[in-house]
């Protein structure tokens, strides 16, 4: 076996570092043009990051990545219909594994959302000021979406 190259010998680990982070990186930009682009064809742009997210060895990875745009989709200007709509069908079209990873990073998602909310209201409610601003509390989006898909399960 030939010996490891080290950084000082002119190896390559800086290189596998970034390109480990550039996809990451690429979709947030994604994800930022579809939340921006959303009535357009902004919709589709953020199904196929969530696809390609939720595609993803389910036993290799863990559901951050996708809890980190379903925040991001949340905290966005999209309404919680939309959003419903979006997560509805995006689920019926996935295998049961990537449903239930599916899920699981949504509810990771309303958690930490939820959280912030609290935890925003509870600076405010103290008349707290975050860098000298007013404290504005996280939208309840998240419940709303959770409240409709709940609703849609049943009916």
């Amino acid at each position: 076996m030939p010996p490891r190259r080290s950084p000082a010998n002119g190896g390559d680990e800086e290189g596998a570092s970034t390109s480990s982070v550039l996809p990451m990186e690429l979709e947030s930009e994604r994800l930022a043009q579809g939340l921006a682009t959303w009535a357009t064809d902004g919709r589709q742009i953020v199904k196929d990051v969530l696809v390609g997210q939720s595609s993803q060895d389910v036993a290799s990875t863990t559901t951050i990545p996708l809890s980190n745009t379903l925040i991001g989709i949340l905290q966005s200007d999209a309404g919680a219909e939309d959003i419903t709509e979006l997560l509805s069908g995006l689920a019926e079209s996935m295998e049961e594994e990537r449903k239930e990873s599916l899920w699981e990073a949504f509810v990771d998602a309303v958690s930490v959302l939820v959280d912030d909310r609290d935890d925003a209201s509870d600076l405010k409610a103290g008349g707290m000021d975050v860098d000298g601003q007013a404290v504005i509390l996280p939208g309840a989006k998240g419940v709303q979406v959770v409240k409709a898909l709940l609703v849609r399960r049943l009916c």
